[in-house]
C-alpha cells in the first residue's frame, strides 16, 4: 500500500461501473469509543466496531492529509480521525465519480483524506468516517458529504492543527 498522492488534475485510475439509480446513504452511525492507544505499525490488534473503523487502536503517525490513489492503512487514518479530520474512502466508483470526489475534497481539503478503500462492506461504494461517527453511501451524494463534514469536521479528541 503505498502513498500514491494524486494529482487533483490527473485522471482517476479505472474503476468498476456502479448500479445507475437514485443514491441512498445510511443514516450517521454513531460507535462506542473504543481506545486512543497508539500500536506499532502492523501489530495485531482488537477488530474494530465498524468497517471502515471510525476510532480505536492506531499507529502513532497519522497519515499526510490529501488525495490519494491507493488504499492507506485504516490503522493510520484511525489517528487523522483522532486530529479531528475526515476520511471519505471508495470503492467500486466509475472514474467520473471518483473525479467528483476527489474535485469535492480538492475544493475543502482542511483535515481531510480521499482513498480508496476495497474492504467496503458489499453495496457501500462511499464511506466517510469521522472519530465516533460513519456514514455510507452506495453512490456519490455530496450534500450528504458536506453535512457530515459540516458536523464532524475538527471535532476529534485530539486537535491539531
Amino acid at each position: 500500500m503505498a502513498s500514491g498522492v494524486l494529482n487533483p488534475s490527473s485522471p482517476a485510475p479505472a474503476q468498476v461501473a456502479q448500479a445507475a439509480g437514485p443514491v441512498t446513504c445510511t443514516p450517521v452511525q454513531t460507535l462506542p469509543e473504543l481506545s486512543r492507544d497508539h500500536i506499532p505499525e502492523h501489530a495485531a490488534h482488537p477488530d474494530y466496531n465498524s468497517n471502515p473503523p471510525t476510532n480505536g487502536w492506531h499507529w502513532a503517525n497519522p497519515q499526510n492529509w490529501g488525495i490519494y490513489t491507493t488504499q492507506q492503512f485504516q490503522e493510520q487514518l484511525v489517528h487523522n480521525l483522532e486530529h479531528g479530520g475526515i476520511v471519505i474512502q471508495y470503492n467500486n466508483l466509475v472514474p467520473s465519480d471518483v473525479q467528483r470526489l476527489t474535485n469535492l475534497v480538492s475544493r475543502d481539503s482542511y483535515h481531510m483524506i480521499l482513498a480508496p478503500y476495497p474492504g467496503l462492506p458489499a453495496g457501500e461504494r462511499v464511506a466517510f468516517t469521522a472519530w465516533t461517527h460513519l456514514q455510507s453511501c452506495d453512490g456519490i451524494d455530496e450534500k450528504a458529504i458536506q453535512a457530515f463534514i459540516n458536523a464532524f469536521r475538527d471535532k476529534g479528541p485530539e486537535l491539531v492543527p
